[in-house]
């Protein structure tokens, strides 16, 4: 039987729950899901087909998309966003973090309204 492959979309909601455990436990909770919702976006590109590291002489990995990209620079701002709430002052992040994140948003439904996608 052949395995299915999910593209690893899987990983986001994982990351962000583990991440909102882990930060309901150190008392954290907001922090704890943006490192975990940015971790899972990272890990996505990770568990990507084609993306296995190869041994020394076979080549190398195929290069990123620029979908990669995007989720990759997307994990990591999220990552920093959720850092950012526990040790920057608040008036100095929100205005950036909502800015950034209506940005993406907006990228996010324009990309899908297109119809654009990667490999079609």
């Amino acid at each position: 039987m052949a395995r299915r492959r999910h593209g690893g979309v899987f990983l986001v909601p994982a990351g962000a729950l583990i991440g909102l455990s882990l930060g309901i436990l150190a008392g954290y909770m907001v922090t704890g899901l943006l490192i975990g919702l940015g971790a899972g976006f990272i890990a996505v590109i990770m568990d990507r087909p084609g993306r296995e590291l190869k041994a020394l002489g076979e080549g190398y990995p195929p290069p990123a998309g620029a979908a990669d990209i995007v989720l990759f620079f997307t994990g990591i701002y999220i990552v920093l966003s959720g850092i950012a709430i526990t040790i920057v002052p608040n008036f100095l992040w929100p205005e950036i973090a909502a800015g950034f994140f209506l940005l993406l948003g907006a990228w996010f439904v324009a990309r899908g309204m297109t119809g654009r996608r990667e490999g079609r």
